[in-house]
């Protein structure tokens, strides 16, 4: 019998776009920090602080490079939440976006957890096309690297471009996150990142059947 660490989970999804679509042009950056509460129950226990956190203006490199450094996290202008008329329950985990950006999610530093090395941080369960694009990780010491995954241990910044939901749209994602350091496991962290009522443009190779609904 070994007594090797199990190796991280790595749960299949559908991988981000890699090109800018078009008609992008985020006007703000919601970021959210995963932190792990181990007084809730096994697969509840990863849990934002602070969540859908809301900051106008698009500079994410300069907002990324303040991460990196452990700067303290500009007051938020907003915080979304889900709209009151979408149907749908409303988990913690789930981050809520109301208009194009970037959205960020971070890893609490203070756990050793991190985003599966080789492996994308964050996929959809779906394919969603252009509606999401870019995804970026981001190594401890501020390196790159593009979706495909971290390129090595102690990646726990990620982010990515939101280009296009409908009206209370819900996406469910998948995060590829290594908690063997916390020595507590969750069986998936699967936000939804739905709308949070608003409305905002699709790409351009948008569906037809699509359009006003």
């Amino acid at each position: 019998m070994s007594n090797e660490p199990e190796a991280p989970k790595i749960v299949p999804g559908v991988e981000l776009p890699k090109d800018r679509p078009f008609e992008f042009t985020p006007s703000e950056i919601v970021y959210t920090c995963y932190t792990y509460d181990r007084t809730r129950p096994e697969g509840e226990r990863v849990v934002p602080n602070p969540g859908s956190h809301v900051m106008h203006g698009a500079d994410i490199d300069a907002f990324i490079a303040a991460r990196v450094k452990g700067r303290p996290l500009p007051p938020a202008d907003a915080v979304y939440r889900q709209a009151g008329d979408d149907p749908a329950q409303e988990r913690p985990i789930n981050i809520f976006v109301s208009e194009q950006c970037w959205l960020v999610i971070e890893l609490d530093p203070s756990e050793k957890w991190q985003f599966t090395p080789g492996a994308p941080g964050i996929t959809t369960s779906t394919d969603h096309k252009a509606a999401n694009w870019g995804l970026m990780h981001v190594m401890s010491d501020g390196t790159i690297a593009d979706g495909k995954g971290p390129t090595r241990d102690g990646c726990r910044l990620i982010y990515f471009g939101v280009n296009a939901r409908r009206t209370n749209e819900h996406q469910r994602f998948i995060c590829n996150i290594d908690l063997s350091g916390v020595g507590l496991t969750d069986l998936l962290v699967d936000p939804d990142i739905p709308n949070d009522g608003g409305r905002f443009p699709f790409p351009l190779d948008r569906d037809p059947s699509l359009e006003d609904a």
